[in-house]
């Protein structure tokens, strides 16, 4: 209950959430539902965190692959995705962390 409170307040505006539980069905539709045609995926060397990004809208998010825990959904901040050379650049380099 704590995490998805503190990850609406800190992202639920930028996803266009309107309250908490908003923003975990959005979460949930994204990270777990049917992707479509600009969402890429990925699973990180450890093998445990599974990424998705959508390509377009820049929606963002990482679960755990052995438990199905969300850990974030969130919109990166254009300037941090431009600096990684674009949204598709930005995927490669989180699906490329160790950490």
């Amino acid at each position: 209950m704590y995490q998805r409170s503190s990850h609406f307040m800190k992202h639920g505006a930028d996803v266009g959430a309107v309250d908490e539980l908003a923003y975990e069905a959005m979460a949930d539709a994204f990270m777990f539902g049917q992707m479509n045609a600009d969402t890429r995926d990925c699973t990180r060397p450890n093998g445990d965190d599974y990424v998705r990004m959508d390509l377009v809208k820049t929606d963002f998010g990482v679960s755990c692959v052995s438990t199905g825990f969300l850990r974030t959904f969130y919109k990166p901040p254009a300037t941090k995705i431009k600096n990684r050379g674009g949204p598709a650049m930005f995927l490669a380099s989180e699906c490329a962390r160790m950490n």
